[in-house]
């Protein structure tokens, strides 16, 4: 007999007695000894048996194993995964930004993998890949046929080489097709820029080990250009390490609880806080968030919206509530396991149900109902006196080249939920302003 199944049967025969005799002293007090299910045990070794001697090609033991594993992590849950030694380097790399690839997130969903967004200026954004997308086919091969784990290896790949995707999209007749040429994705979490003067933007693109202290840096460039009011933009951002969420939600708190964990062990038991003072000294605060918000962004999300620190603007957060443990199982192998669900200060679980914003808007292509060289203006009446200030004529030219009104309607139609929250902030701004007492002088 094949020596696995002798091995198997071993452990059966050794189990059965242990199942007849439990030892009390290796229970503790008042715990029962667990059924161990036999008949489980030997429906795996039977069909284990008939792959091996009936399956069309010979399989070695090492790689129905691994297949075994694999499949057992698989069905616990889509972040549970066995991670080989290129799994290890792959996540190494994420978490310190740096890896070779389209530049995706993804999660695997039925007969294919779902993207659940499209990192800022990688190959996969440039290319049009649009959060909720479900990849159902890698260059020639379904990821019905690879599976989940492959599918995912399929995606990375060589800087300049390419792979065509097949894809199901909300709104499109048939299959959209898309050929994406791989690059070395290593991308800043962090950028930042000043919006209308005096408001400060923050785009944080995913959470990796330095993205709180690039945050942080953010915020003293925009506090030196004397920014009014700061938005913190995670939208597509689809998390990372939780260390990081903890410090960004820090910097704009008091020391505070940020987040806690639940899960069957108490290692698994968690309570982050902060411990430093708000960083902008208490000017308004809005966080953008959408669909492909997940994680780190909805730990930080719902910090914020519990303590009513920031309102939250943008669509409901992607729900992915779960922290994920790396335990070694040997020098070269390890499985990503979910062991424990993230719960807001407040207790709220954001699992499945994600973070909802305070202010509903979607995204939209937006179009001007009335073009502005149709506004009417008084400037534009025969004989119309002039303003008083020296000002002889504002005619048309002067009203189509303000280039306020040009930046503004440009963002009004490239991105019509960062417009919403400029126009947003712009009254937090005016408001705050108003409830400051008057000075003395």
């Amino acid at each position: 007999m094949n020596r696995m199944i002798t091995v198997l049967l071993a452990l059966l025969a050794c189990q059965t007695v242990l199942a007849e005799e439990p030892s009390t002293d290796m229970l503790a007090e008042g715990e029962v000894a667990a059924e161990f299910p036999m008949e489980e045990l030997r429906r795996f070794t039977a069909i284990y048996e008939q792959i091996r001697v009936n399956y069309v090609s010979e399989l070695d033991d090492k790689t129905m194993l691994e297949n075994a594993i694999k499949g057992l992590l698989s069905n616990l849950d889509p972040h549970s995964s066995y991670l080989d030694a290129d799994d290890f380097v792959d996540l190494r790399n994420s978490s310190e930004g740096g890896y070779g690839g389209i530049g995706v997130e993804i999660v695997g969903e039925g007969s294919g993998v779902r993207v659940i967004t499209p990192i800022d200026e990688t190959p996969a954004d440039k290319a049009g890949i649009q959060a909720g997308d479900l990849i159902v086919q890698i260059n020639d091969e379904t990821v019905r046929e690879l599976g989940v784990e492959e599918a995912i290896d399929a995606l990375s790949g060589e800087p300049g080489s390419t792979v065509t995707l097949q894809i199901i999209r909300e709104g499109s007749d048939g299959l959209v097709e898309v050929t994406i040429e791989r690059a070395r994705i290593s991308v800043p979490s962090v950028r930042h820029q000043v919006f209308r003067d005096n408001i400060g933007y923050i785009r944080v693109s995913q959470f990796q080990e330095d993205s709180g202290s690039e945050v942080n840096a953010a915020i003293t460039s925009l506090l030196e250009e004397s920014v009014a009011g700061v938005i913190l933009d995670l939208r597509n951002n689809p998390g990372g390490v939780v260390n990081a969420a903890r410090d960004m939600a820090d910097l704009f708190l008091p020391p505070s609880l940020i987040v806690y964990t639940e899960g069957q062990m108490t290692e698994n038991q968690l309570r982050l806080e902060g411990s430093t003072p708000d960083q902008i000294d208490g000017r308004p605060l809005i966080i953008l968030i959408n669909e492909g918000s997940a994680s780190a962004s909805e730990i930080v999300a719902g910090a914020l919206q519990d303590y009513n620190r920031a309102l939250l603007v943008g669509t409901r957060s992607f729900g992915k509530g779960s922290m994920q443990t790396v335990v070694p199982i040997s020098e070269t192998t390890a499985v990503k396991l979910t062991t424990a669900l993230f719960f807001t200060p407040k207790g709220r679980s954001i699992q499945a149900y994600g973070i909802l914003p305070d202010v509903v808007v979607e995204r939209a292509r937006v179009e001007a109902v009335q073009p502005r060289n149709l506004w009417p203006s008084e400037a534009d009446l025969s004989g119309h006196l002039a303003n008083g200030e020296g000002q002889e004529d504002y005619g048309e030219r002067e009203r189509l080249n303000d280039s306020t009104t040009e930046t503004a309607t440009s963002l009004f139609k490239q991105d019509n939920q960062l417009f919403s929250a400029l126009n947003i902030m712009q009254g937090m701004i005016i408001n705050s302003a108003a409830s400051l007492p008057p000075t003395e002088g």
